[in-house]
């Protein structure tokens, strides 16, 4: 194969950890986000504590691509994650200014790690 710059193979080990440590960022940064969300229409106290769920199952996955650890398993979770704010997403929200092109992209870099594997610097083992 021909290629115009053919040392940057020498850094292809080092992608699932670029997309590990974005995805790591990412999540945790809209899983505070939407954990500390209020609905100012919806004054209920029930309200918080389903944002903050909701939050909460967006940091965990978040949390395993920081660590490393059951990457495949986060990777599936991020993948349905971003294929529920792709299907589910309406113009307007206030704390999700990411569009639908973004989600799509978001779950394809998941989806890439389910078969890439987790790259260097993971506590995730090939068995």
């Amino acid at each position: 194969m021909l290629s115009l710059f053919p040392q940057f193979f020498d850094w292809s080990w080092y992608v699932p950890f670029f997309f590990r440590m974005f995805l790591a960022w990412y999540l945790l940064a809209a899983g505070y986000r939407i954990a500390k969300y209020r609905d100012a229409s919806d004054p209920k106290e029930d309200s918080a504590v389903a944002w903050g769920l909701m939050g909460g199952i967006i940091i965990l996955p978040g949390v395993a691509f920081l660590v490393g650890a059951w990457v495949q398993i986060a990777a599936i979770m991020t993948f349905s994650l971003a294929l529920l704010a792709f299907w589910f997403w309406r113009p307007g929200r206030g704390f999700t200014p990411e569009g639908k092109k973004f989600y799509l992209l978001l779950g394809l870099v998941a989806l890439s790690l389910l078969f890439l594997g987790p790259g260097p610097f993971a506590f995730d083992l090939p068995l």
